[in-house]
């Protein structure tokens, strides 16, 4: 089973992976790009590797390739996508292994304001200032149309109260698988 946790720069993902880290002992999956936007990996051997293994374990994922690539590679690299998201047949052949083993996944969306002020404020993040409202927008719809095909939560950071209800949802994701 895994739990994917999403969302765009500066929107708590890596707060609320530490939390799901040490409270759920879950193990995380090393990240595949790097702040520059630079890949350590082939991404389309890696979504294949991924969707092809065996994920009896519970696994975590900080960013799936299969959802934020196609939301920062249309934003960075719309001209010149990774191969295989440059392909409508393996994207679909592959998204559609993905929804079928049903992935848990929490989008932070955060309210947009928040998200430009830490971009801003964290030199990290550099790379995506001038285009953080575009891969906000993205990521909202992503959520919207993801909300039909696989259990999804929406984390809003700035409303603490809603982290144990994310915790609620993922634990029982874990022992039911719904």
């Amino acid at each position: 089973m895994s739990i994917i946790v999403e969302g765009p720069d500066g929107a708590g993902k890596t707060s609320l992976i530490r939390v799901l880290e040490q409270k759920l002992g879950l193990t995380v999956e090393p990240k595949v790009v790097n702040e520059d936007m630079t890949t350590t990996v082939d991404l389309k051997q890696w979504v294949e590797d991924d969707n092809n293994r065996d994920n009896d374990g519970r696994v975590l994922y900080d960013r799936h390739r299969l959802i934020s690539e196609c939301i920062y590679g249309a934003v960075f690299r719309p001209n010149t996508p990774s191969p295989g998201f440059d392909s409508y047949d393996w994207l679909a052949m592959e998204l559609g292994i993905f929804y079928s083993r049903q992935p848990y996944i929490v989008y932070c969306l955060p309210p947009l304001e928040t998200i430009q002020r830490n971009v801003w404020q964290d030199e990290t993040n550099m790379t995506v200032r001038a285009d953080i409202d575009q891969i906000y927008a993205h990521y909202r719809v992503r959520a919207a149309i993801d909300h039909y095909h696989t259990p999804i939560s929406v984390w809003d950071y700035t409303k603490p109260e809603t982290r144990d209800d994310i915790l609620s949802s993922i634990i029982y994701f874990l022992k039911t698988g719904t």
